[in-house]
């Protein structure tokens, strides 16, 4: 999973003991390559958010006896307005993109917040 300065683990941790369940950390990795590499691996499950999912991950549903986790928020942060470059068309258009991927995305994968692990022995 992420460290504890992201709010995913939290979201994690925070679901699981609501729940009642056990768990162990046995992977903290410093980027999402790391963790996409470490669910891959089967090292365990993680949380992401749909964005983040590689082609080797599904999406476990509520059969997998996992607790339903709250949902997360992307923020977008920038400079008060400096000028014509201030961002604002990079803005527009990551979340119309955000909006469109999602829109598009492959239907066996639904964002409900649930961890991902690995297609292979699942």
């Amino acid at each position: 999973m992420f460290g504890s300065k992201m709010p995913l683990q939290a979201i994690a941790l925070e679901g699981l003991q609501k729940a009642g369940r056990a768990y162990e950390i046995v992977f903290v990795g410093g980027n999402l390559n790391a963790i996409q590499t470490g669910v891959e691996a089967d090292l365990g499950i993680s949380v992401l958010s749909r964005l983040s999912l590689s082609q080797r991950m599904v999406v476990l549903e509520s059969e997998a006896g996992l607790p339903d986790l709250q949902s997360a928020d992307l923020a977008i942060y920038s400079r008060k307005n400096t000028g014509p470059s201030d961002g604002s068309a990079l803005t527009t258009f990551l979340v119309e993109s955000v909006a469109a991927w999602e829109r598009d995305s492959q239907p066996s994968v639904r964002h409900n917040g649930k961890p991902a692990v690995p297609r292979r022995g699942f």
